[in-house]
């Protein structure tokens, strides 16, 4: 220890680096100011206060520096609760997001397989319809040399044909289904 030599004098070099002539130049201020008298004065009076603070008084500083640090952690704690509170939200929102989607894409997917059964279903008896029209069109022909044979007939088989033909016509309109696909089905069908 400096104390069981009984040294008196001790010195102090300052060298040529930024930090040394920093310091140099606020110890040549703090003497400029005639607070204290000498270097050796203010030495003493930093040494004083740097080495030899009671242990009250530094274990006060040392409270309020860790008062003030628990406080700056209870801020930060609390937010991170906001931003772990905020993302639970968002998630339970997303995953309820992804369940209704995933529903509606089921209810999506069924309809379409129940509107092309009901195609399918409906294309089926135009079908049958179209069928049927062609064998009652088919089963009357009308016979040319008959009618030539026949000169008193004329204008009723051609009469008759002509009923026919609107009679299939009628059949058409009144048939709710081929009324409302007429318009999807080519012409010629």
């Amino acid at each position: 220890m400096l104390w069981a030599k009984n040294n008196k004098n001790y010195s102090v070099s300052f060298n040529e680096d930024a930090a040394d002539q920093q310091l140099l130049l606020a110890i040549e201020k703090e003497l400029n100011g005639h607070k204290y008298q000498t270097f050796s004065n203010l030495c003493k009076q930093a040494l004083w206060q740097f080495l030899s603070l009671s242990d009250s008084a530094q274990s006060l500083q040392s409270f309020q520096r860790l008062e003030q640090r628990v406080i700056e952690i209870s801020k930060q704690l609390e937010e991170v609760k906001q931003e772990v509170s905020t993302d639970k939200t968002q998630l339970n929102k997303q995953q309820e997001l992804e369940n209704q989607l995933s529903k509606l894409s089921n209810l999506l997917t069924q309809l379409q397989l129940n509107v092309n059964v009901k195609f399918v279903e409906t294309l089926d008896a135009i079908k049958n319809e179209f069928g049927k029209m062609d064998e009652l069109v088919n089963t009357s022909p009308v016979n040319l040399t008959e009618v030539q044979s026949s000169n008193k007939k004329p204008p009723k088989s051609e009469k008759s044909e002509a009923e026919k033909i609107a009679e299939i016509e009628r059949l058409k309109e009144t048939d709710p289904v081929l009324a409302r696909l007429k318009s999807v089905l080519p012409e010629d069908f």
